[in-house]
């Protein structure tokens, strides 16, 4: 199925929409290939139509000037960007060269992880907190989990402060809420990958 995608600027954030069809790890892929180019993503929203059609939504800002500065880089973020969500790219091998680069200058485990998974506020989605330490490619990493666990992000809000990233995140599994069985799986293995900073 095809994608398209817009970048498109709204003052100091920048906003990327992607349409395609539905596929695993979509978003996780989507926010790594904006961590592997310097960005700060700020807040994503993931919408479905009944056609299968997903519309993510990410607002970033670009802290570096990286794009005005670069405006070439526009062109070739488009293209490796679509090269991740179509298969051709490998994006871990990208990534692979940044992380071993930043994870060197960052101090380690300055705020210890913590993940609250909330039911009552949402009649549709589970809704789960994390607060942890900030870290390039943070979001890549906490959605590659939840999309290993077959789970969806509806919404995603992310905010930081200083060392510390608050990240709020509602979940759905084949549309429904998560068991708690599934919450503690997921509550496990997230703060087993984020222990590895």
């Amino acid at each position: 199925r095809p994608m398209a995608m817009h970048l498109g600027k709204n003052g100091a954030v920048r906003e990327l929409l992607v349409m395609t069809g539905d596929r695993p790890f979509l978003f996780s892929k989507i926010t790594g290939v904006l961590s592997y180019f310097g960005m700060n993503i700020v807040r994503a929203q993931a919408f479905s139509n009944r056609h299968g059609t997903i519309f993510d939504l990410i607002a970033f800002e670009d802290s570096d000037q990286y794009f005005d500065k670069n405006p070439s880089e526009i062109d070739r973020f488009e293209r490796v960007l679509t090269g991740v969500i179509n298969g051709t790219v490998e994006l871990n091998e990208l990534l692979r060269g940044k992380f071993a680069n930043v994870l060197f200058q960052q101090k380690k485990g300055m705020v210890p992880t913590t993940i609250h998974f909330e039911n009552d506020f949402s009649k549709r989605c589970s809704i789960m907190e994390i607060l942890t330490q900030d870290a390039f490619g943070l979001l890549y990493r906490i959605a590659s989990v939840i999309s290993l666990h077959g789970c969806n992000i509806e919404v995603a809000l992310i905010t930081t402060e200083g060392h510390r990233a608050i990240d709020v995140f509602y979940l759905t599994r084949e549309g429904n809420k998560l068991s708690p069985d599934l919450e503690d799986q997921i509550q496990r293995d997230l703060v087993a990958e984020l222990s590895q900073q």
